[in-house]
């Protein structure tokens, strides 16, 4: 999962699966249900990836297990918002919520939060888009938990861009490349480069926008994430002056 291989990951866990089912233990078989639905939201399957969650909430439910319940509502979240259905996710992201704060799971409520700033960002909503990251990243940091830092960063550099804040915006990003390459987190290194372009352009960098972008379509095309098509249109539209 951390270095990108999503498809040795899928084999992994559906394996995972397998054995839970055997042995007939419920709680397992939420937990990978809902890593099977993450590495299907990483690709853009994304009504793959809703199956497995709410795969995982009716398991985990039955079995009482709280955490994972949480997981798997946060999940059916992304899902909802990776396909535009806000409404939907932000009601799975509230209980999701509320869920990691009465089990007291840090990493769960930091990653909820760092969602709600996503979806705010996309609604248009970009100060309290930067609020919602501005808490992930508060957390992450607490927790010293580095993949976390370095998506809130890149969430707040999104937000911070989106609020004319341009140059802000290039260090959250930078800041958050240095973070995704000191752990080997290949997608949000990918994330940060095309953060990193996208702040360039807005400045009038186009040189530099272009050599960012091409970074992280190398990175998103190894991975086989959708972003790599979106990256694609950016280089289409910015074209290399002559």
């Amino acid at each position: 999962w951390d270095s990108g291989r999503y498809e040795q990951a899928s084999e992994a866990h559906r394996e995972v699966l397998g054995l839970f089912r055997q042995t007939d233990n419920r709680a397992g078989q939420a937990a990978a249900l809902v890593n099977l639905g993450l590495t299907d939201l990483r690709q853009g399957h994304y009504l793959r990836a809703a199956e497995h969650f709410e795969q995982a909430l009716s398991l985990s439910q039955e079995s009482g297990n709280r955490n994972c319940e949480g997981y798997a509502l946060r999940g059916l979240g992304e899902a909802e918002l990776a396909r535009g259905r806000y409404p939907q996710a932000t009601d799975h992201l509230n209980q999701a919520l509320a869920l990691f704060r009465e089990t007291a799971d840090r990493k769960g409520e930091a990653d909820t939060l760092h969602d709600f700033g996503d979806l705010n960002r996309r609604q248009g909503r970009y100060p309290r888009a930067a609020e919602h990251h501005n808490m992930a990243l508060a957390i992450c940091r607490e927790m010293e938990y580095s993949h976390g830092q370095a998506e809130a960063l890149n969430g707040l550099g999104a937000a911070l861009l989106a609020m004319g804040q341009s140059q802000d915006a290039l260090h959250r990003h930078d800041d958050a490349r240095i973070l995704a390459d000191q752990s080997g987190d290949a997608y949000h290194q990918a994330r940060a480069h095309q953060g990193l372009g996208n702040a360039y352009a807005a400045i009038g960098e186009h040189i530099r926008a272009r050599e960012r972008w091409q970074h992280a379509l190398a990175i998103y095309s190894r991975l086989g994430t959708p972003e790599a098509d979106q990256i694609r249109t950016q280089l289409s539209m910015h074209r290399r002056p002559s």
